[in-house]
């Protein structure tokens, strides 16, 4: 999952840290946050800049997750 930061700020980090307690195949450590210059332009972005905070992509596998 991609997410903005906000400076200083745990609440961006919140939603995926409690996703990875209540799904096993979520990893928190894969997270990543910030706002790259080739993605300032993304709904994202533009999202968190103008209207939400809390505003992330989720990326997933269509051949799903294997233990």
């Amino acid at each position: 999952m991609y997410g903005c930061q906000l400076e200083s700020s745990v609440s961006t980090r919140l939603f995926q840290f409690i996703m990875s307690k209540v799904e096993r195949s979520f990893e928190f450590a894969s997270c990543e946050y910030g706002q790259s210059p080739d993605k300032v332009n993304t709904a994202r972005c533009q999202l968190f800049a103008e209207l939400c905070r809390n505003c992330y992509t989720l990326e997933t596998s269509f051949c799903g997750w294997n233990d």
